[in-house]
C-alpha cells in the first residue's frame, strides 16, 4: 500500500497540483494507523529526502469500499476551512480527494511542521 500511495502521488503530481511540495520521487513514507479500534483509515506521513518533518499527509481507507467515509470528512474540513477568509492553522488543508483504484480513496492535506511517528513494535 505505501508504493501505491507513493506513486499514485508521484504519477498524478501535476493534476493534483503538487508542484510546491516539489519533486515526490525521493520522498519516503511512514504509515500509522490510529489506535482506536473503529478507525477505518491508514494515515501516510510523506517525507522529503534527509527530512523528519512531513510535507504531506495521506488518508486512506483500509478497506476497499469505505471511501464514502472519506468524501464527508473531506467536505466537513472543506466547510470548516472556508468559515474564515484565512482558514484555520489547526485544521487540515485538503489538497485534494482522489480514488486511486479499487474503490480506495486518498485525501492528501498539508502537514508542514508535524514530525513523523517514530517506528515501533506493538504487543
Amino acid at each position: 500500500m505505501q508504493n501505491s500511495v507513493l506513486t499514485f502521488l508521484r504519477e498524478n503530481s501535476q493534476r493534483l497540483r503538487l508542484e510546491r511540495f516539489g519533486d515526490l520521487a525521493g520522498y519516503s513514507a511512514v504509515v500509522a494507523t490510529p489506535r482506536f479500534k473503529a478507525s477505518s483509515h491508514l494515515i501516510f506521513f510523506l517525507l522529503p529526502p534527509g527530512s523528519q518533518q512531513a510535507a504531506l499527509v495521506a488518508k486512506v481507507p483500509r478497506i476497499a469500499g469505505n471511501y464514502r467515509q472519506l468524501e464527508i470528512e473531506t467536505t466537513n474540513l472543506i466547510n470548516l476551512q472556508s468559515i474564515r477568509p484565512t482558514g484555520f492553522d489547526s485544521v487540515p488543508k485538503v489538497v485534494r480527494l482522489s480514488n486511486i483504484g479499487r474503490d480506495r480513496g486518498i485525501w492528501p492535506d498539508y502537514a508542514a511542521g508535524i514530525r513523523a511517528p517514530q517506528p515501533r513494535i506493538l504487543p
